[in-house]
């Protein structure tokens, strides 16, 4: 069930989940627009989005306890987004992106975006990565994280969520 209301949810935004169970790893890149549709088509679900960089070491250490909550609570509902903002005109980084990926079997849908640092730090209102987003099921922003991200707290709240919001 999972997966046939992702591959719907993405198909109607028009590009393919990244998910290394059973393909390479290949992330799209997004513009702003496609990554709203992500969190507004997930609706019904509980949406946990991650918004890192590749050379954040904090958001790197944290992305395995995303991936982590994703495989643990897909079935009640999670879906869970991260969301590269690397330059995407950096095929090095870009290459270290995918690489790290695949080295670390990411989960769930992960996307790198496509859009000046200036514009996303403003519509997303970031100040600090990694920031952590946590959606309900009717796609309203519940809570943000950011500076000094705690993944335990993110992940008591995610389940608080999913046990009080059945679908």
């Amino acid at each position: 069930m999972y997966a046939r209301s992702m591959v719907v949810a993405v198909a109607l935004v028009g590009f393919a989940v990244c998910s290394w169970a059973d393909t390479p790893p290949a992330c799209p890149i997004v513009g702003y627009e496609q990554l709203t549709k992500l969190v507004t088509h997930a609706k019904g679900k509980v949406v946990l989005v991650d918004i890192w960089f590749d050379a954040c070491v904090p958001c790197k250490r944290g992305l395995p306890k995303v991936w982590g909550m994703e495989r643990k609570y897909r079935d009640a509902g999670l879906v869970t987004l991260t969301v590269n903002v690397d330059d995407t005109g950096d095929e090095q980084t870009r290459a270290r992106v995918i690489q790290f990926l695949s080295d670390q079997k990411a989960s769930g849908i992960n996307v790198q975006l496509n859009e000046r640092s200036q514009v996303w730090q403003q519509k997303l209102d970031v100040k600090y990565l990694p920031m952590v987003f946590l959606f309900d099921r009717q796609g309203q922003l519940l809570r943000k994280w950011s500076d000094g991200v705690d993944y335990a707290q993110i992940e008591k709240r995610v389940q608080a969520e999913l046990e009080t919001s059945q679908p």
